[in-house]
């Protein structure tokens, strides 16, 4: 049986959690971080933030119902223009019709959804409170 083992619960380690069960019969996730309410590591956890289309969709391809998932959860999907508009030095954009849908939620809701998204694979495992202090390579 083959093992993948992944530093770290961020996107990243979940991401490359995700794809590497493609290519490994289990993938184990060691996350120093005693549980997976809050990652004290991350920075933003609260703020607002707004994950733009393109990068949804590659999430969810990489993790199959993440976007569902998310609006289950509380995110909100807006639309650029019409719902978002920016102020700069010299005034500010004119609210305007456009097609880039952005979801936004905390960056913890964010995370924490894609997590239990990725967590639904069974040949995906993650054990929290493990701290890595050397690579031993054979």
């Amino acid at each position: 049986m083959s093992t993948a083992i992944v530093l770290g619960a961020s996107f990243a380690g979940l991401a490359a959690a995700a794809t590497l069960r493609k290519h490994f019969d289990e993938v184990l996730i060691l996350e120093r971080d005693t549980s997976d309410i809050e990652r004290h590591g991350a920075p933003q956890q609260k703020q607002l933030h707004g994950l733009l289309n393109r990068g949804l969709c590659v999430m969810d391809k990489i993790a199959p119902g993440y976007r569902k998932n998310l609006i289950r959860a509380g995110a909100v999907e807006t639309q650029s223009g019409r719902d978002w508009f920016a102020f700069f030095k010299y005034g500010k954009l004119k609210r305007h019709n456009s097609k880039m849908k952005i979801i936004c939620a905390s960056r913890a809701l964010l995370e924490r959804t894609f997590r239990e998204t990725v967590l639904q694979q069974p040949d995906i495992k993650i054990e929290y409170n493990r701290v890595v202090k050397d690579i031993v390579l054979s």
